[in-house]
């Protein structure tokens, strides 16, 4: 696990090097980003609002409990495919894809899940399948 996470970190340094994420804003489009207990205050700050009225107005509970931004696509997303909340934008939004944490392994299913979504994701894994050998597996299967 640690040789694959220590994989996945130099393959998403090099593609997220090549790909402009303003350009992009796939996530945003089709993706509500989390927003944790402990950052409300900031992101509301933000918007000039209290974390109760934040929590009225963007907040929703998902079928499975989590508390998430109502979308997609994101509310934050202005006009010109710009973040408002720039900076100061939720955690969850700072780090995707979430290549940089460790454990890749057990995120494998977000990650193919995201790949139609996020170019990053998309070309990492094909990278991946070709560093680990992938390809030359399969043919011999």
């Amino acid at each position: 696990d640690r040789r694959l996470d220590r994989l996945v970190h130099e393959i998403n340094l090099e593609v997220s090097s090549q790909i402009d994420c303003a350009k992009c804003r796939n996530c945003c489009v089709q993706m509500s980003p989390g927003v944790d207990p402990d950052e409300m205050d900031r992101v509301a700050a933000k918007l000039g609002m209290t974390a109760q009225e934040f929590d009225d107005r963007y907040m929703v509970t998902t079928q499975f409990g989590e508390r998430m931004v109502g979308g997609p696509p994101c509310p934050f997303l202005g006009k010109d495919r710009e973040c408002v909340l720039g900076k100061d934008k939720p955690r969850d939004c700072r780090h995707y894809p979430h290549l940089r944490k460790s454990e890749f392994r057990s995120r494998t299913l977000m990650a193919l899940c995201n790949a139609g979504r996020c170019p990053i994701v998309s070309n990492v894994l094909e990278a991946l399948k070709i560093e680990t050998g992938f390809y030359e597996w399969r043919r011999r299967w």
